[in-house]
């Protein structure tokens, strides 16, 4: 666990809530990738279906190239402010 507050793994906690999620990718060279190529179809899926199938699906999502920040991001920016005037509560202690 990542945490010491966490009392179940990532995993658990994905499955749990019903959040497929993937592990072993270099995201900063996913990052790169899009940068260079924009944004591009995928499809992530826990039915096990055939490459076929995967990029059918794929084909019939909308195309790339969309802006999707705004559908994102704040429509202003705001101030955080931790509660109890910026305590950190460690393990057995306060920072």
């Amino acid at each position: 666990m990542s945490n010491w507050r966490a009392t179940a793994s990532l995993d658990e906690y994905l499955r749990g809530h019903g959040v497929v999620g993937i592990t072993g990718v270099d995201t900063r060279a996913l990052v790169r990738h899009i940068r260079e190529a924009g944004a591009l179809r995928g499809v992530i899926s826990s039915a096990n279906p055939t490459a076929a199938a995967d990029r059918r699906r794929a084909r019939r999502t909308i195309n790339g190239g969309l802006d999707l920040v705004p559908h994102v991001t704040c429509a202003e920016a705001y101030h955080w402010a931790e509660p109890g005037d910026r305590c950190w509560v460690l393990g057995n202690g306060v920072l």
